[in-house]
């Protein structure tokens, strides 16, 4: 069996990557624009690509022929804010080609995409929730979203997994490029302190990779849209608060609100505990980390 991970290179795929070794014939294929060839494990392919190339990328879906399709690859939330047309030729066509070619060539397709397809929170967010994104990143994965679905209609079998605040080993944590917890832990072993947009009191439901990881292999065999998430909710001062418990007291400075930051996530993860239920605490994830 053989399987592709666009964005293998990347941080939640390079984990994807290794957990699809145990039973498949593994392929990364990545532009290296984001991931490091660092990430990729030594037994899987590299292969380099955009997926925004579809005339390179059906030769090598022609010349592989792979069984199934992770499809990480994309255009991260800082990015967009600095190339919004860069996001959406990479998370709108991008995700247009990989889903037509695994309709074309017979692959299942497990798509990565986010919580912030649901914008602003009105109440428990469970899968039905309201679509109202505020980013430019929420707007193309949900159109992303939408284009597996049309091509679900045409026969694609497909799982979407709705990602909300992953981390752990290997996340970017470079300042404007990473992700918090990675950032944070950076700059506290640096001895800089952290800095908090707004009061602290914004909402996540923090989710370790490797919950991540192992939620995709089990999507293999199950269809729909899942929320992909902890379902452990605590707010940034929280995990200020984990953090000093780890690493010892640290300064904290507090700058403006950002534009587009969702304050509020109350994530409902029932849908997909109905099939994987092993989430990992923040405490617990922090400290394996």
């Amino acid at each position: 069996m053989k399987a592709f991970v666009t964005g293998g290179a990347g941080f939640i795929g390079s984990h994807i990557c290794e957990e699809l070794t145990k039973d498949y014939e593994v392929y990364s294929i990545d532009d290296h624009s984001a991931g490091y060839y660092k990430n990729i494990p030594a037994n899987v392919y590299d292969v380099r690509c955009d997926v925004t190339g579809m005339e390179k990328l059906n030769s090598i879906f022609n010349d592989i022929r792979p069984d199934i399709v992770f499809h990480q690859a994309a255009s991260k939330k800082t990015v967009c804010d600095k190339d919004p047309r860069r996001d959406l030729e990479v998370n709108i066509a991008g995700t247009f080609n990989v889903a037509k070619l695994c309709l074309q060539y017979g692959a299942k397709m497990i798509h990565a995409s986010t919580g912030s397809v649901y914008g602003e929170c009105q109440g428990v967010q469970d899968e039905q929730h309201p679509k109202n994104p505020v980013s430019y990143y929420g707007v193309s994965k949900l159109a992303g979203e939408n284009y597996v679905k049309l091509f679900g209609l045409m026969g694609l079998k497909y799982c979407i997994l709705r990602y909300f605040h992953v981390y752990g080993a290997r996340q970017e944590d470079t300042e404007g490029k990473g992700g918090v917890v990675a950032i944070w832990q950076k700059r506290i072993k640096e001895g800089k302190g952290i800095e908090i947009f707004g009061d602290g009191t914004q909402q996540r439901s923090f989710t370790y990779v490797k919950d991540v990881a192992r939620a995709n292999i089990e999507a293999i065999n199950h269809e729909g849209i899942y929320n992909c998430a902890s379902g452990y909710h605590c707010t940034l001062l929280d995990l200020t608060n984990e953090l000093r418990d780890i690493h010892g007291d640290f300064n904290v400075e507090y700058s403006n609100w950002q534009t587009g930051d969702v304050k509020v996530f109350q994530v409902n993860n029932d849908k997909i505990r109905t099939w994987f239920s092993k989430w990992t605490t923040l405490k617990e994830g922090l400290r394996d980390y």
